[in-house]
Order: C-alpha cells, then sequence, then structure tokens
C-alpha cells in the first residue's frame, strides 16, 4: 500500500514539473525556428563530406576558396579544420540535401544532449534544465559539432554505469577526434577500459584503425594538408585561454561525480572558441540536481537577453562563477553542514 502511493506522488510530482516545463521547452521551440542562424556551423562538415565523396581533398587554398563561396561565416577563410577521420563520418549524410542533412544532425545531436537526465533518478525535475542552459541552445542554433560529441560524452557515461565495454570503446575512438570537446572523456574511458574491461580496448583499436585507415586509404597525404590547414587556422583565429584561473572551476566540482569532474576539465583546459564550448558543463548541473541547478544555469541567458557582449568577462560571470559558486555550496558546503548536523544528533542521542 505504502509503495504504491509513493508510487502516486513521484507520479503526481512528475506531472507537475512537466507540466511547468513545456512552456519553457515551447518558447525555446519558438526561439531557435526564428533565428536565421540555424545550422550555420554544420556548413564546413557538410563540405568536408562532398568533397571526400568527390575524390577531392578538403584542404588547402582550392578547397576553402570554394567553402568561401557558399558559407558566409566569419572566419570562412580559416577553411576547414576538421580532420579527415571525423569527416568520414559526414559523407553519409553528405548525401543529402543540405536541409534533411542539417536537421538529422542536430535532431541527433539534441537526443544525445538531453540523454543526460538519464544521469539522474529523478530526471523529470530537469527536464527543463538543458532548455535553460544557454551553452545548449547556442550549439544547437550554430549546428555544432560541439553538440554531437557532447551527446557521445553523456553516452560514455552512460555505456560506463551499464558496463557496455563495445560501446565505450567505440564512442572513446570518435570523442577523440574532437579533442577540444571530447579528449578528457576518450582518456576516462580508456582509463576505465584499462582498469574494469580490457575488451573495451579492442573496440577502441578496432574503431580507430578502421577510421584512420580508411582516411589514409582514400587521401594518403591527407594527414601534412591537414596541419598546413590547421597552422592557417590558429592565424585567423584565437580562442582565449580559461586558464589558470579556470581552474577554481575544477576544483568547485570535485565534491561531484566523476563525470562532472570530467566536464569541468573538459571545457577549462581548451581554448574557449564561442559560448557552446562550455556546454559540457551542462553534466555540472546536472550533477548537482534540484532548484539550485536550474536557477544557476538560467542566468547564462542573462547574456542573452540583456544583450551584453561577447568576452571572456562576461562568460566568467554569467557562466563559470554561478557554478563555481552553487558547486562549492552543494558539494562542499551544504555536504559538511548536512554531516556536521548528523554528528551532532548521533552525538546526543548517545
Amino acid at each position: 500500500m505504502n509503495a504504491q502511493r509513493t508510487r502516486l506522488i513521484l507520479s503526481d510530482n512528475a506531472f507537475i514539473y512537466l507540466v511547468v516545463a513545456v512552456p519553457i521547452i515551447a518558447l525555446w521551440i519558438v526561439l531557435l525556428a526564428n533565428d536565421s542562424r540555424l545550422g550555420v556551423d554544420f556548413y564546413p562538415l557538410y563540405f568536408g563530406g562532398e568533397q571526400i565523396r568527390a575524390g577531392i581533398s578538403p584542404y588547402g587554398d582550392d578547397a576553402t576558396r570554394a567553402l568561401m563561396q557558399h558559407w558566409n561565416a566569419p572566419f570562412a577563410k580559416a577553411g576547414v579544420a576538421y580532420p579527415l577521420p571525423l569527416l568520414l563520418i559526414l559523407v553519409p549524410l553528405s548525401l543529402l540535401p543540405f536541409g534533411i542533412a542539417v536537421s538529422l544532425w542536430i535532431g541527433a545531436g539534441i537526443l544525445g544532449s538531453l540523454s543526460v537526465l538519464r544521469l539522474k533518478l529523478q530526471w523529470y525535475r530537469l527536464v527543463a534544465l538543458p532548455f535553460l542552459f544557454m551553452p545548449f541552445h547556442r550549439s544547437v542554433v550554430m549546428g555544432q559539432a560541439t553538440l554531437i560529441w557532447f551527446g557521445l560524452a553523456v553516452g560514455l557515461v552512460i555505456a560506463i554505469q551499464a558496463q557496455r565495454a563495445d560501446i565505450v570503446g567505440l564512442l572513446s575512438a570518435l570523442l577523440i577526434l574532437k579533442p577540444q570537446n571530447g579528449l578528457f572523456f576518450a582518456l576516462a574511458g580508456l582509463v576505465w577500459a584499462v582498469v574494469a574491461h580490457r575488451r573495451a580496448l579492442w573496440w577502441f583499436v578496432g574503431a580507430s584503425v578502421s577510421l584512420w585507415g580508411m582516411a589514409f586509404v582514400l587521401q594518403p597525404g591527407w594527414l601534412q594538408a591537414w596541419f598546413d590547414q590547421v597552422r592557417i587556422y590558429q592565424t585567423i583565429v584565437h580562442p582565449p585561454s580559461l586558464l589558470p584561473l579556470g581552474l577554481l572551476v575544477v576544483a568547485a566540482c570535485w565534491k561531484l561525480p566523476w563525470w562532472a569532474r570530467i566536464a569541468a576539465a573538459q571545457v577549462v583546459f581548451f581554448p574557449l572558441s564561442d559560448l557552446y564550448s562550455a556546454l559540457p558543463l551542462l553534466l555540472c548541473w546536472v550533477a548537482i540536481g534540484g532548484p539550485l541547478s536550474i536557477i544557476g544555469a538560467s542566468v547564462s541567458w542573462l547574456w542573452s537577453i540583456l544583450g551584453m557582449p561577447s568576452t571572456v568577462v562576461i562568460f566568467w560571470l554569467m557562466v563559470l562563477l554561478p557554478l563555481i559558486v552553487v558547486a562549492i555550496w552543494q558539494g562542499w558546503i551544504a555536504h559538511r553542514i548536512r554531516h556536521g548536523v548528523g554528528k551532532t544528533f548521533a552525538q546526543e542521542q548517545m
């Protein structure tokens, strides 16, 4: 009887949370649909897939000029800076019209990112959280590869918890293709493989050899051409670093689950390309959970609402500082208070 009543209460609570989330998600969809930039950053990936199908290198001056003819973006002259093994994944999508391909790409990224809610037992309390975190919105709007790689990272965490060695190995091989979004997660997967399931290493090696081997078979000189393209990219794009102050974020999140610490390190140790670079921090907010995560993550939307400039200082104020404050409270102060009260009560009983 009590179990049935508990399930009923939980069901009622879940319904309330979902009802509250509906208008938030609806407004988010309206904002998304009316954004003229939707999917703009997907084009270099799509272009890369087309180039590979045509047997042409996606790197070099000729490729960059062809890209600039169809991609009106600030850094178009930097060319395609993705490695060929990553671009191979885009070849199937390049067979489709761009509109359909970008819709599938963004849809897959949204579904993968929303699977982060599976990390919480009472997931329904956090349904609105991703939509209230501006880096998630920015990633979706731009059609950024960051969105897909975050979904892969979440999938890796879930696979580790489920002890799925095959999936961990495959996802680690994919995550490492975009180090600025997946390196730390890939390393976590490989460490888990060495410690717990060596079979995952075989899947990692098999997937890596297949992707990298196929890249060299299709275009034997791609590696040097890619290095040259990356050097050009680095002369045009100069993303700022969050170090050393960014280490405060990692320290603040140290009491959170391992996957939240990995997410914090993944963001802090790599240059800040854009607001979407902070998307992995959604794992930290999910780990914190409760009303504090909803409020803290929502602060990031003030960046857009107030029309603030895109500077590192604003990034700190709107994205990192709220996380540091809430993570310290949740993991260090509130935790100590709860344990202190419990200890005092136990002593009084004795």
